[in-house]
């Protein structure tokens, strides 16, 4: 299937920072009403620090947790 569509990834810099964004292009178009499914693993580098401790921080004995307010600050607004 994979010759009926291409992708690809667009940098954005318009926000004074690097971002991306991921374009999908049929060579033929979808029948209307059809579901399309697009599963992608995204790099580590375009995530944020919470998706990166949450999705790749994997602590072991004598390490912080998972709890992002035990290995960042400003997550805890205790009140």
């Amino acid at each position: 299937m994979s010759d009926s569509y291409t992708y690809e990834n667009i940098k954005d810099i318009t926000k004074g920072y690097d971002r991306y964004f991921g374009r999908v292009t049929f060579t033929k178009p979808p029948a209307n009403n059809s579901s399309i499914v697009i599963k992608y693993k995204k790099p580590i580098e375009y995530l944020t620090a919470a998706d990166r401790v949450n999705l790749a921080y994997n602590p072991t004995a004598g390490m912080f947790g998972n709890d992002l307010s035990q290995v960042m600050d400003g997550i805890d607004y205790g009140g």
